[in-house]
């Protein structure tokens, strides 16, 4: 997979070595790349100076299944007592979604019993994309870990700060609720600019229609069944179409499946799928994550 990554962002830790690890995680379709990335930015957030360490590939006696980074706090009243704060599992970008969630909840499940704690925080890491989850005593399934961000963020953008309100609940328990909390100006920016998930591009099409509102269909029919549908669309003149018309442009890539992208006010690119865009009329498609945009030919399904 040979892929342009995005310009390394500037809420990230500013270091050469990290940055080029950024840059090794897009460009590589492999697990170690991506764990790879993931490790050196958890060793710099997780020092051993301030009483925690990221443990990577921790396996258990009795299986071949490890955990990928497994933070740990020191606790200086008893020097005996590690303490294992979280869990964060990765999977490469053309690895299932689906199967690393499931993962993800059994580990935090036996983690969270075996050391009696009141809740466990984990992380399902895909790729250059996290979801953030807090497993709570008394119940058997993940929580969101941001109620109001229910979803997998690319670290690269705005949202990508989030990673550290996770960070700080991990150093900083007592506190717990207070690190889930948004602030609006964040609500914003997340619900103005944000593209679809770049890494989601590359999941097998199964999952994609499992993850889309929208009702699985058949492969290979709904598109054509859509399409042959548009003649019987009201058409909507294009001087009477309200918004920021923007052209859908494609990255074909050799070794995975090819990405859209538009170009918003601002000139950023957003990447995008066909589940994004609303029909309006014929040759009229409303982008649903923020409806100042519209374009006449949208992705290929």
């Amino acid at each position: 997979m040979s892929v342009i990554p995005p310009p390394f962002p500037a809420h990230l830790p500013q270091l050469p070595l990290l940055s080029a690890f950024f840059t090794r995680m897009y460009q590589n379709d492999v697990e170690w790349a991506a764990s790879a990335f993931w490790q050196v930015l958890c060793q710099v957030v997780f020092r051993p100076e301030e009483g925690f360490a990221a443990v990577y590939h921790q396996p258990p006696d009795e299986g071949r299944d490890s955990v990928d980074i497994l933070p740990y706090a020191y606790d200086p009243s008893d020097p005996s007592l590690l303490r294992k704060r979280a869990m964060l599992e990765i999977k490469r970008a053309g690895n299932s979604r689906e199967k690393l969630i499931k993962q993800t909840e059994r580990y935090a499940l036996k983690a969270r019993n075996q050391y009696s704690e009141p809740f466990m925080l984990a992380m399902s890491i895909h790729c250059s994309e996290f979801k953030a989850w807090v497993l709570m005593a008394g119940q058997d399934h993940l929580q969101p870990f941001f109620p109001y961000c229910d979803r997998f963020i690319p670290v690269h953008s705005p949202e990508g700060v989030l990673f550290f309100n996770f960070v700080d609940a991990i150093k900083d328990p007592t506190n717990l609720q207070s690190y889930r909390q948004i602030s609006d100006a964040l609500l914003g920016v997340s619900a103005l600019t944000y593209p679809a998930s770049s890494s989601a591009q590359i999941q097998p099409q199964q999952e994609q229609e499992q993850e889309q509102e929208q009702q699985p269909q058949p492969p290979g029919q709904g598109a054509q069944e859509e399409e042959g549908a548009e003649d019987e669309v009201t058409e909507v003149p294009e001087e009477d179409r309200r918004g920021t018309k923007v052209r859908i442009h494609t990255e074909e890539h050799r070794f995975s499946a090819d990405k859209y992208y538009f170009k918003d006010t601002g000139k950023r690119v957003c990447y995008t799928t066909a589940a994004d865009w609303r029909k309006e009329g014929h040759n009229y498609y409303r982008y649903k994550h923020n409806e100042r945009y519209w374009c006449s030919k949208r992705p290929r399904a």
